[in-house]
């Protein structure tokens, strides 16, 4: 088991100064994570939610008052995929993201990280939620020096998967 490595406590204590707490939801962990794909700058998120602080907002927002926030921040398709997502969510799923990652993964821009990243924060569930500094984190860490990428990406999958199994797997996973 690798839970060794991650200090709880001292993120504990970080998490406490973030905006991103659990105090602030599941949709905003959901956008954030749609957001966060590209790393915009915390006072946009702000923005983004004081505008619209629920799925339900969003999704009565039209596509150029998204694209308006958005402004800035490139990748517009993330902003319109944002949109589409919230529309099915606010339709669909009476306004709850989905906790099963299959459902999760259907919706507009949410793709393996994303799916498993809101599962873990969002739902404390375990998860192996990769991008590619969580990947660095990890390949560092446990001295992952394989010349076959392929084999290191599962290698540190199945870390994260183990490192997430324990009580806190959203607050493991965010301290990566």
């Amino acid at each position: 088991m690798y839970t060794s490595a991650i200090d709880l406590k001292t993120f504990s204590k970080i998490l406490i100064k973030l905006t991103l707490t659990k105090s602030f939801g599941i949709f905003n962990i959901g956008a954030n994570e749609i957001l966060s794909k590209k790393e915009f700058a915390i006072k946009y998120f702000k923005n983004f939610i004081e505008k619209w602080p629920n799925i339900e907002l969003l999704a009565s927002a039209s596509e150029d008052e998204i694209i308006n926030a958005w402004a800035g921040l490139g990748y517009y398709a993330r902003a319109r995929n944002l949109l589409k997502c919230a529309k099915i969510i606010a339709n669909d799923f009476q306004g709850n993201f989905p906790q099963d990652i299959n459902l999760l993964k259907k919706l507009p821009g949410i793709g393996d990280y994303t799916s498993a990243a809101i599962m873990s924060i969002a739902f404390n569930k375990q998860s192996d939620a990769v991008d590619v500094n969580i990947e660095r984190v990890i390949s560092r860490l446990f001295a992952l020096q394989s010349s076959n990428l392929s084999y290191n990406k599962k290698m540190v999958r199945d870390i994260v998967f183990q490192l997430t199994s324990g009580n806190r797997p959203g607050d493991v996973l965010q301290s990566l």
